[in-house]
């Protein structure tokens, strides 16, 4: 799975060339906006080209998952998931890698900042304890 969460900062701006038909290029690129074109000082014509460049950068992150399972997807004795994500309340990506096994009864979820390696959450816990998170929670019937 591959996302891109461009940062406002890190955009470029467009720039616009104006040329003429021959390949002088103006130091003005509005020339070609006015009503009375002066001519071009190498073949005198008054066409131009016009070419706008649109600059941008792509960031790309990686998403891994595994099931480990004996005959069918549904009796899985472990599963894995390590993935980036962007912790919107900082606006730092982190790592997220968490690891399930029935057979250890093991559970393990680290997330780590990415720029600094450090270790922001850390949870190692037997799996059949595991409770309250995500769709581990318990429903709440009246």
């Amino acid at each position: 799975m591959m996302r891109s969460i461009m940062n406002p900062d890190q955009q470029a701006k467009p720039t616009l060339q104006t040329q003429c038909v021959c390949g002088y290029r103006f130091s003005d690129p509005y020339t070609a906006q006015s009503t009375s074109r002066s001519p071009c000082p190498v073949c005198g014509r008054s066409a131009r080209q016009l070419s706008l460049q649109i600059a941008d950068k792509i960031g790309l992150s990686d998403d891994v998952r595994g099931i480990g399972s004996a005959g069918s997807r549904r009796k899985w004795f472990v599963k894995f998931h390590e993935k980036r994500e962007l912790y919107r309340k900082t606006g730092r990506w982190h790592r997220i890698r968490r690891s399930l096994n029935k057979r250890t009864d093991h559970y393990e979820e680290v997330i780590r900042d990415d720029q600094t390696g450090e270790v922001a959450r850390r949870c190692s816990e037997p799996l059949s304890e595991h409770r309250g998170h995500g769709s581990a929670r318990q429903s709440s019937v009246p």
